[in-house]
């Protein structure tokens, strides 16, 4: 394994102060059993848990998978860290210091342009904060605060306003020092269709963000790695996110789980919502276990995701027929998973923001605690939107259900689902 040329006593005294449990339990839920503590395996997929830390050896094993190793290897496994990496963050986490290992020129120059892009995300998410908090953001701070945004909400979100402007956050970046190829890398920026792209000519560019509510994107560091903007006026897009860059693609992250975390870990739970105010405003009401998805669906690399914290998931969809078709797509991608999962439907034209606001928090958590699992939440909304239909569309809905049931692989579980929706139906299970 390379160490990268780190002193073997620093990694010996780094080895000696982390401890294991905490740091496995900081990225899944861990439950105590004898001496050891058990949860889900975040490496594969199961219902029933194998993972096993202990804490008198300081070691992890999965009797499932066969994955093991102490506190450094599995920070490499979970988080696709090197051996130095994963030892510079238990060296922050405890308070030891440790040099910079020596690596390839390669290497070096990929770290290197990664940590630039870090940097300018924290300065721009910077920059937008304080422009919310001057006079150029006063229309925005006026609507966030007409959402019922508090200003702690504001300042745990690090909420921000980009200037209208064509180019007032590039000018502003680029005379704090940030290069225009960074800017660009970073999806700051975009380029003029027109304008030449080469070298340092800022003039062939323009803010990719502008009049827009600003909503920094992290990942479990609490490094900015994206934006989420949404415009202030009637024009389009009403929300816009960064592209895909070396540090953010939205089909592996979910806003607010660097916020949520700890309430998902503690609760072990993670309620699933489809905005960046939605998220924000269950937080604000008490609600800490609360993500949302980017404007995407929710993908395999989600639910990897999910299930290293947590094997219990709500999810909040529109009760209309495009809910119902997001949770017959959602139903195949969870299916296999080991996860139990749950569907909140609110009422019609409501959306969780506005839904807390007007029904308050006790409301909501009544519905989540009626809420149906998400194979009786699709089968109840296909049925209801079969029997709006012709004859063929009732068939087509119960076929649509019956292929999804085809691919549970575990005979047991695939045998009750079926005989679930056979009592929906009223038929005799044989016929399915």
């Amino acid at each position: 394994m390379d160490k990268g040329l780190i002193p073997e006593d620093v990694i010996q005294r780094i080895r000696e102060r982390a401890d294991i449990v905490e740091v496995v339990g900081s990225h899944l839920s861990l439950s105590k059993a004898g001496q050891n503590f058990k949860g889900l395996c975040p490496f594969h997929s199961e219902k029933t848990p194998s993972f096993t830390v202990s804490p008198s050896r300081q070691v992890f094993h999965c009797f499932g998978c066969g994955e093991g190793g102490n506190v450094f290897s599995f920070l490499m496994k979970i988080d696709g860290a090197t051996f130095p990496a994963a030892v510079r963050t238990l060296g922050d986490k405890y308070g030891i210091e440790v040099d910079q290992p020596v690596t390839s020129p390669a290497a070096r120059q990929r770290t290197e342009a990664r940590e630039r892009l870090f940097a300018l995300n924290r300065e721009a998410a910077e920059f937008f904060h304080r422009t919310l908090a001057d006079s150029a953001g006063q229309t925005a701070m006026t609507y966030l605060e007409k959402r019922g945004m508090a200003f702690s909400t504001i300042e745990r979100f690090s909420l921000g306003y980009a200037p209208a402007g064509w180019d007032l956050t590039l000018n502003a970046l680029t005379k704090a020092g940030a290069k225009i190829e960074d800017l660009a890398s970073a999806g700051l920026i975009v380029a003029r269709e027109q304008a030449s792209r080469k070298g340092q000519d800022a003039a062939g560019y323009y803010d990719r963000f502008r009049a827009r509510v600003m909503f920094p994107i992290r990942d479990l560091q609490k490094r900015v790695i994206g934006f989420g903007g949404r415009i202030l006026d009637d024009g389009q897009p009403k929300y816009l996110n960064s592209p895909e860059t070396p540090l953010f693609s939205k089909s592996r992250t979910l806003y607010g789980l660097d916020v949520a975390r700890e309430g998902i870990i503690q609760s072990e739970q993670i309620v699933i919502v489809e905005g960046y105010f939605d998220a924000i405003a269950l937080h604000q009401a008490g609600l800490s276990n609360v993500v949302a998805t980017l404007g995407t669906a929710l993908t395999s690399e989600h639910i990897e995701l999910i299930r290293r914290f947590t094997h219990h998931v709500v999810l909040v969809f529109d009760p209309d027929a495009a809910g119902v078709r997001a949770a017959l797509r959602t139903m195949d991608l969870f299916l296999g998973s080991g996860l139990t999962v749950q569907v909140v439907s609110l009422p019609a034209g409501e959306d969780p923001d506005t839904f807390v606001r007007g029904q308050g928090m006790d409301a909501f958590m009544a519905l989540m605690r009626q809420a149906p699992s998400l194979l009786e939440f699709t089968v109840q909304g296909n049925l209801k939107t079969g029997r709006q239909g012709s004859v063929e569309d009732r068939v087509r809905c119960v076929e649509e259900v019956l292929v999804l049931l085809q691919k549970i692989s575990n005979p047991v579980e695939k045998a009750a689902s079926i005989r679930h929706v056979a009592d929906q139906l009223g038929l005799d299970e044989k016929v399915l």
